[in-house]
């Protein structure tokens, strides 16, 4: 059966905790008009900010499912922060084993899988 985004998201947030990582994730809201609204300013910002203080590392994950689809916006936020210096993910569920090797500290680089 496959995973939602909500689901996976709760999985790599947990790897995160046992691996000895912080996070943030800008929440959905109910804007304006009963519509809902990410309190950002970026459009396109990643699902996830994590950081690791041993490892001296922080990273940027956006999160699909096994099907899912950038956006243009999320395309080029994460191009601009991979240009920037910035570690960025692209994850899916099926690279749940590359994720956790990541989060505990073999990560070869930037993993923009597909």
């Amino acid at each position: 059966m496959p995973v939602s985004e909500t689901e996976f998201q709760h999985q790599v947030v947990d790897l995160a905790h046992i691996h000895g990582w912080r996070h943030n994730h800008t929440r959905r809201t109910i804007g304006k008009h009963r519509q809902w609204v990410t309190g950002t300013s970026c459009v396109g910002w990643p699902d996830l900010e994590m950081w690791h203080v041993k490892q001296h590392r922080i990273v940027y994950a956006e999160l699909k499912t096994d099907t899912g689809k950038l956006s243009v916006e999320q395309g080029l936020v994460l191009a601009e922060l991979t240009e920037a210096g910035a570690h960025v993910h692209l994850w899916r569920p099926q690279h749940l084993q590359s994720i956790s090797d990541c989060l505990a500290g073999h990560c070869p680089g930037d993993t923009f899988l597909s």
